[in-house]
């Protein structure tokens, strides 16, 4: 699954370039083409790190696992840590 979420970034990252610069120069050359899709080609372009995250956490089971353990918010674990801790401590 490794393999499967390092392509999927790449592909991610591709498509956040290419998407861009092609749409830059269709508008640069094209003097008919519209504001909005500048605008929102121009307000996607800073998303391509966050949709690669995204991939990361959904393809890659430790991280996934590591983020949900941390969601769920276990207070059974962190008591019994903490109770560890303290015998240490006496």
């Amino acid at each position: 699954m490794f393999f499967v979420s390092v392509l999927l970034q790449a592909f991610i990252n591709s498509l956040f370039f290419i998407f861009p610069v092609s749409e830059f120069l269709k508008y640069a050359f094209q003097k008919d083409s519209s504001e909005s899709t500048f605008q929102f080609v121009y307000i996607l372009m800073p998303y391509h790190g966050t949709a690669a995250t995204i991939v990361m956490i959904c393809f890659t089971k430790p991280i996934r696992e590591k983020i949900i353990s941390d969601l769920k918010c276990n207070r059974s674990n962190k008591v019994s840590s903490v109770k560890n801790l303290s015998k240490t401590m006496n």
